[in-house]
């Protein structure tokens, strides 16, 4: 969290001149649930989710922030886990698990939406429906 905080702060004078720009935070659905892999996990996704809305009202209506907040994602993370990732398939009600490329698709979306600021995108194929 302090890591994106440091960096809108560093990019903020350069989009403000500029009169445009966009910050896409990543959080988490742990951050909308409270659940995750983690207690600590699951609090610094919320805080991350928190700067997004704080950082939307202090920029505006230079600078527009949003935020992603996938569910499961086909990672790494995975390794070793690949049968649970598989268990979740079915509760999930586009049964599917999201792959790196959809979550990047979604920011990319975010950064040319221009009508957008404050908001946390949830991307988890219905998870948390």
């Amino acid at each position: 969290m302090k890591g994106m905080f440091f960096c809108a702060r560093a990019v903020v004078p350069f989009m403000k001149k500029s009169k445009d720009g966009a910050i896409v935070n990543v959080g988490s659905i742990a951050g909308i649930t409270g659940a995750g892999s983690s207690m600590p996990y699951a609090v610094s996704k919320s805080a991350v989710h928190g700067l997004t809305k704080s950082l939307a009202h202090a920029l505006a209506p230079e600078i527009r922030v949003s935020g992603v907040a996938p569910g499961a994602v086909a990672t790494r993370w995975w390794a070793g886990r690949e049968e649970k990732m598989k268990s979740m398939i079915g509760s999930l009600l586009l049964q599917c698990i999201a792959e790196p490329d959809d979550v990047a698709k979604l920011i990319c979306s975010l950064i040319e939406q221009e009508s957008l600021t404050g908001q946390i995108i949830t991307i988890d194929s219905g998870q948390t429906l």
